[in-house]
């Protein structure tokens, strides 16, 4: 992974060379900082404020849910719930002692007896 970032980095900064050679614009690395302290430079400008869904959940490499959010929301609301109820019970799991975690039920114990005799 250390290499691809590099030959990313690298012909990133070639794209950068190669895009300012021609001046009529200026591309540059950046960080959020110097972004906002730019649009904030602008005098008499209003900018519209995003109200909506833009917090993209990816749940693995280039798998993005960008209308995760506000898709379906009673179906996702469900989900969280139900979510929310197996993670207590794992939790409560947690505390019974080791042994009561493995225990059959009636019905196996006593098929188990059966099979024993």
């Amino acid at each position: 992974k250390e290499r691809v970032s590099c030959v990313c980095f690298v012909l990133s900064c070639r794209l950068i060379h190669h895009v300012n050679a021609d001046g009529r614009v200026n591309v540059f690395y950046s960080t959020p900082a110097a972004y906002v302290a730019a649009k904030a430079s602008y005098n008499n400008v209003s900018w519209p404020v995003k109200t909506d869904d833009f917090f993209p959940y990816a749940d693995c490499a280039h798998c993005y849910w960008t209308g995760y959010f506000t898709s379906r929301p009673a179906s996702k609301g469900y989900i969280r719930q139900a979510t929310a109820y197996l993670a207590a019970a794992r939790q409560l799991q947690a505390l019974l002692p080791p042994d009561s975690a493995r225990k059959s039920s009636p019905r196996q114990q006593q098929q188990q007896q059966q099979q024993q005799q």
